[in-house]
Formats: structure tokens, sequence, C-alpha cells
């Protein structure tokens, strides 16, 4: 099922972990979340807005095939 009901919590830096930054949504009721090296990557990604999302996968229908 395809959503708009997405929120996002920002981003967390984590320094012991190799991918440091750590971005945090919820989708629904399901939280998720995905780690990057660089918190220039997790703010791009962050700053994806109005795509519909798949509750299941918790990303758009294009990235999770």
């Amino acid at each position: 099922m395809l959503t708009f009901d997405v929120q996002i919590w920002g981003i967390r830096k984590r320094p012991d972990r190799a991918a440091a930054y750590q971005l945090r949504w919820r989708v629904g009721v399901q939280p998720f979340s995905k780690s990057y090296k660089i918190k220039a990557q997790a703010d791009g990604r962050r700053s994806e807005r109005g795509d519909e999302v798949a509750e299941r996968f918790g990303q758009a229908p294009r990235e999770h095939r």
C-alpha cells in the first residue's frame, strides 16, 4: 500500500560507527532508518519529499524493486 503519511525525525550522529549519520523516519506507524558515511548524504536523502512511500518498505516504489 502506498501512502504520503511520512514523518522525518531527523539525522542522528553516531561517532562510534563507520556510517556515522543515521536518518530516521516513519511511514504510518512503522519506524525506519538508514545510515550514511557523511552528513551530506543523509541530508540529501532527507530533502527528498513528495513521493508516495510503500508502508512495507519505507521507500518510494522505484527504490525497492
